[in-house]
């Protein structure tokens, strides 16, 4: 296995570990997403990169670093726009600094940085895979 298929196997891992530890800080400080929000999450910012990673496990790279792109250039701006434009308690400005709102910040930052670093993966797992 390449390394740019390790690389994006292991951020879709990191990513879902975030998006597990992120959800739980939502639910210890009472941050409730709408049912479009809650059901954008789980099928855009979990199950998507999953399913990229086993298409990708499966032996089609193109394929699935295609997903993975996708599935994380829509997470950040989702994530972008909740936690940093949008004026609503899902905010980052809005939320306290100490125990669980704190973890919820840098769970929230820790996504959007993952979110990157899938883009970028999956940029170069289609490009060495075109060879």
């Amino acid at each position: 296995m390449g390394n740019s298929r390790r690389a994006c196997l292991w951020i879709v891992a990191i990513h879902t570990g975030v998006a597990f530890v992120h959800n739980q800080a939502h639910r210890q400080i009472d941050v409730t997403l709408s049912n479009f929000q809650s059901t954008y999450a789980l099928v855009v910012i979990v199950i998507a990169p999953a399913v990229a990673a086993a298409i990708i496990w499966r032996g089609h790279p193109r394929r699935g670093a295609t997903v993975l792109i996708l599935s994380m250039l829509a997470s950040f701006v989702f994530g972008i726009v909740n936690h940093f434009v949008i004026d609503s308690t899902d905010q980052l400005a809005h939320i306290s600094n100490d125990g669980w709102g704190s973890i919820f910040t840098v769970t929230a930052y820790a996504l959007a940085i993952t979110e990157l670093i899938g883009v970028a993966a999956g940029l170069s797992l289609r490009r060495s895979s075109t060879r």
